[in-house]
């Protein structure tokens, strides 16, 4: 990142610069510019950061502390969730905030770090504070000191409602407009906005892989940890719900291209077979690696990741998928879509061979 800095003119970059030269994630690389500028060796200044040229050292120490009191923080977090009957939530939150007026207030007269002070007894006063020999303080207005206040369950006709909204498929994916700044400097060259005849139309995700209701099959499908295999039962349903209702929304598809996938191709197939079995068409080709191309890595930043992609992409079609491909519309698969770039530079080399329309679609989103 210093590095960086300094071989910039005037030893200043903007964000969007530096993403070019750090192989960090945007939200990570700010915040070590946050942490530099804190420390003096950066500085915020207009249009970007420059490195003051003081010296920085890695304090290895310093973070351990930090890390250590996040980590305390967390599990002070889960502690106030698991609360039972016998606590109560306010004397646990006074108690986390060395209210000096509060003292050992919590199972076993805890303290703020955890310890136990001994002090799990004591006698309460008006004004909060708590003395050896009586019970512990009580707020007498949280859930646990007054009984809960909401009803256990909602009306059938609320969750009803909530159900079906869940149940429903399709997020929309919004189309890059715009490629990061500095790219040539990454030897791609690519630069200011994308071409609209090159775009992509919106496209549609199944669910967010964050999300509730359908997300917790489609993380289980595509999720950092899934494996490959077929579509399964509810996810199909979904994409013949999806497909559907695209369909009856006036989007014509005339074929089914591909990303052949490196983790999950049985996945990619079987989606892509089966959305062109739902809408009577065929599966034309494949946006497939080149050869000798490492698989694809998610853990960078937009600008380096649209270089891995820019360099790894080709079109697998055959010779007469080639030749009919002029002013079609194609829908394009893919197992999830995170930074997009795939979707993008997919449907640009699609765009650039003839197609007419091309819409993503994919099970996840991140």
């Amino acid at each position: 990142m210093l590095a960086a800095l300094a071989d910039s003119p005037d030893s200043t970059a903007s964000t969007a610069r530096l993403e070019t030269a750090v192989d960090l994630r945007r939200s990570r690389l700010e915040m070590m510019l946050s942490v530099l500028d804190v420390d003096g060796a950066v500085s915020k200044v207009r249009g970007g950061w420059r490195r003051t040229g003081q010296e920085w050292d890695y304090d290895a120490e310093r973070y351990a502390r930090v890390e250590r009191a996040r980590l305390a923080e967390q599990a002070a977090m889960i502690e106030y969730e698991r609360l039972g009957p016998d606590d109560c939530r306010v004397a646990y939150l006074r108690r986390q905030l060395d209210d000096p007026e509060l003292v050992g207030v919590g199972p076993a007269g805890s303290g703020a770090d955890g310890t136990d002070t001994g002090t799990g007894t004591g006698t309460g006063t008006e004004d909060g504070t708590r003395t050896a020999g009586g019970p512990a303080w009580r707020c007498g207005r949280c859930d646990l000191c007054a009984g809960p206040w909401a009803p256990e369950l909602p009306d059938g006709e609320s969750a009803e409602n909530v159900r079906v909204a869940l149940a429903r498929a399709g997020v929309e994916i919004v189309p890059r407009r715009q490629w990061p700044t500095g790219m040539p400097g990454l030897g791609v060259d690519l630069a200011g906005r994308i071409a609209v005849e090159d775009r992509a139309e919106p496209g549609v995700a199944l669910a967010r892989m964050d999300g509730i209701g359908l997300a917790a099959s489609v993380r289980e499908a595509v999720g950092t940890t899934a494996g490959d295999g077929v579509v399964g039962p509810d996810l199909r349903a979904a994409t013949r719900s999806v497909l559907e209702r695209l369909r009856s929304d006036g989007v014509r598809v005339d074929g089914v291209v591909a990303v052949r996938s490196s983790t999950r191709p049985q996945l990619v197939d079987h989606l892509a077979r089966g959305a062109a079995a739902v809408l009577g068409v065929p599966v034309v080709g494949s946006v497939v690696p080149r050869d000798g191309m490492p698989p694809g890595r998610h853990d960078l930043n937009s600008a380096q990741r649209l270089a891995v992609v820019e360099r790894r992409l080709q079109l697998d079609l055959s010779d007469g998928a080639a030749a009919g491909l002029n002013g079609r519309s194609v829908l394009l698969v893919d197992d999830y879509t995170d930074s997009g770039w795939t979707l993008t530079l997919a449907a640009r080399l699609l765009r650039r061979a003839g197609a007419g329309a091309v819409h993503p679609f994919t099970i996840g989103m991140r």
